[in-house]
């Protein structure tokens, strides 16, 4: 995504896009967005670095919520639940 006129489609890769956006004046609500380039679509897929993100994603929630429930169990010992 760049500014209008900043790049030109043909000094993109064949299966990058590109997308312009124009300038608005300062007061106005949003600016307008147009796709100089379409993209192709990627289908390459590395499927073990998916499977390895997931995991590290759960490992993650595993652990946070081991030191949420060690929490809760200090606090009931505690009486402050």
């Amino acid at each position: 995504m760049t500014p209008v006129g900043l790049l030109r489609p043909e000094e993109r890769p064949d299966e990058w896009g590109l997308l312009e956006v124009y300038e608005v004046p300062p007061m106005a609500r949003s600016r307008t967005v147009r796709v100089a380039k379409e993209s192709k679509k990627f289908f390459n897929r590395n499927l073990q670095h998916e499977v390895a993100y997931l995991i590290s994603a759960i490992r993650r929630l595993d652990i946070s919520m081991a030191v949420f429930v060690e929490s809760k169990e200090t606090e009931v010992k505690d009486g402050r639940m």
